[in-house]
């Protein structure tokens, strides 16, 4: 049996010379710093090990992740079902995939920060497999926390409450053109990336709703308090 250090806090495998995929399937006694013997074959650490042995890097820890995608099943177009979404993200690599409804809403998890290079591989995956590219914007789990904490209105009616979710901070706050825009029953508020929308008579005909993303001058995507609760509940659960 060949022996190798294990460092058990920062699993980094010290191989001297070892050749993974001709010999992993000899045995190998993996020691802890500590003094205690662990058996690599058959367990969560042998996984762990052939990976970074492959990959030369630490594991990062799994951060979950909330993905919005913007103008797919609508009115008939942009067509994307659900379980071709959950395997484009699988084919990506990323973990414990789940959607909600049809309007693109992706809760996962990755060992990687997904930035704007990962996001677009999301939209590059989706227009190889279905043929068009739609825009998509992920939030962490924190960030979608810290939308509903900072949520100024009440959330009783699920319907009525719009979280409207910005590309970036806002280049054109114009506050006396929004408020110009709503009707007498709405009422609106901006907090960091997030614009508030509270319209107890619907957004079908609101000239505010429709004009916030021309306003602000930023990208957007918007959900209502029922599909932002739901998310922040399933996010919790991954």
């Amino acid at each position: 049996m060949r022996r190798y250090d294990y460092n058990v806090s920062s699993h980094l495998v010290v191989t001297a010379g070892f050749s993974l995929e001709s010999r992993w399937d000899q045995d190998y006694e993996v020691n802890g710093g500590n003094g205690f013997t662990l058996l690599a074959q058959c367990s969560t650490m042998h996984r762990q090990i052939r990976r970074s042995f492959q990959s030369g890097i630490q594991e990062g820890p799994m951060t979950t992740y909330i993905a919005f995608l913007r103008g797919i099943n609508v009115g008939g177009k942009n067509r994307l079902s659900m379980l071709e979404l959950v395997g484009i993200f699988q084919a990506l690599g990323y973990e414990n995939v789940q959607t909600y409804i049809q309007s693109g809403n992706v809760v996962f998890s990755s060992n990687e920060k997904i930035g704007a290079k990962e996001t677009a591989k999301i939209r590059a995956g989706i227009l190889e497999k279905i043929g068009f590219e739609p825009s998509v914007m992920i939030l962490s789990q924190k960030q979608l926390q810290d939308a509903v904490f900072h949520n100024p209105f009440p959330s009783n009616e699920g319907k009525a409450l719009h979280f409207f979710f910005l590309e970036s901070h806002p280049t054109q706050s114009n506050l006396k053109r929004l408020t110009a825009l709503k009707n007498a029953s709405e009422e609106y508020a901006i907090d960091d990336k997030v614009f508030y929308l509270y319209a107890p008579a619907g957004i079908g005909r609101s000239k505010l709703a429709s004009s916030v993303e021309r306003t602000l001058g930023v990208a957007l995507t918007a959900r209502n308090w029922n599909t932002v609760s739901k998310l922040a509940s399933m996010a919790k659960k991954v």
